[in-house]
C-alpha cells in the first residue's frame, strides 16, 4: 500500500513538471503623485508601455532634488518636451528624499516642469522593479529611453546634455 501511494506521488510529480508553466502576466504599475493625475505603466517583454503615451518615444528619468546634474538636465527635457511637445513623452521620478509641498513648488517654479513628476516614496515597487530590469544602482540622474512601441531603446546612466538629449529623440522620430 505505501509503496502504491509513492508511486502515485512520484508519477503526480512527473505529470506537473511534465506541463508546461502558466505565462507570467505582465506586472502592472499605477504611478500616483499628489497633484499629478495617475499614470498607468505595463510591462513589456523588452519595456514598458506607458497609458497615454501610445506611439510615442518616451524617457524616464530618475533625478533627485539635491543632485546638481540632475538640475543641470531638467532644463534640457523641459526644452526637448517644448522642441517636440505631444510628440514624446517625459516622466520624472523623484528617487532621493521626499520633497515638501514647499520644495515641490519652488522647484517648479524654478525650472517650470513640462512633464509629469512621482515620487519614490508614493511608486516603490515601479521604480524597484524598473531599475532591477535597467541595472539602476541608485545613482542619479538615470535615464532610460522607450521608443514608441514601448521598448528600451537606450539605459543612460549619468547626465545627458542638451545636445545627446535632441540627438536621441531626433533619430526616434525617424
Amino acid at each position: 500500500m505505501i509503496r502504491m501511494i509513492l508511486f502515485v506521488a512520484f508519477f503526480a510529480s512527473l505529470l506537473m513538471a511534465a506541463e508546461p508553466a502558466a505565462p507570467k502576466a505582465p506586472e502592472t504599475f499605477t504611478l500616483k503623485a499628489a497633484g499629478q493625475t495617475a499614470l498607468t505603466a505595463v510591462e513589456l517583454p523588452n519595456g514598458m508601455h506607458f497609458k497615454g503615451y501610445e506611439g510615442k518615444p518616451v524617457l524616464l528619468n530618475f533625478f533627485g532634488k539635491n543632485c546638481r546634474y540632475c538640475m543641470r538636465e531638467i532644463p534640457h527635457l523641459v526644452a526637448l518636451k517644448k522642441k517636440y511637445g505631444d510628440k514624446i513623452g517625459i516622466i520624472g521620478m523623484h528617487v532621493q528624499e521626499r520633497m515638501s509641498f514647499r520644495e515641490r513648488n519652488a522647484l517648479q517654479q524654478q525650472l517650470r516642469f513640462n512633464y509629469p513628476i512621482f515620487e519614490y516614496d508614493d511608486n516603490v515597487a515601479f521604480v524597484r522593479h524598473v531599475g532591477a530590469r535597467a541595472g539602476y544602482n541608485g545613482s542619479i540622474p538615470f535615464n532610460i529611453v522607450f521608443n514608441a512601441k514601448g521598448e528600451v531603446v537606450e539605459i543612460i546612466p549619468g547626465y545627458l546634455s542638451a545636445e545627446n538629449l535632441d540627438m536621441i529623440f531626433s533619430q526616434l522620430q525617424k
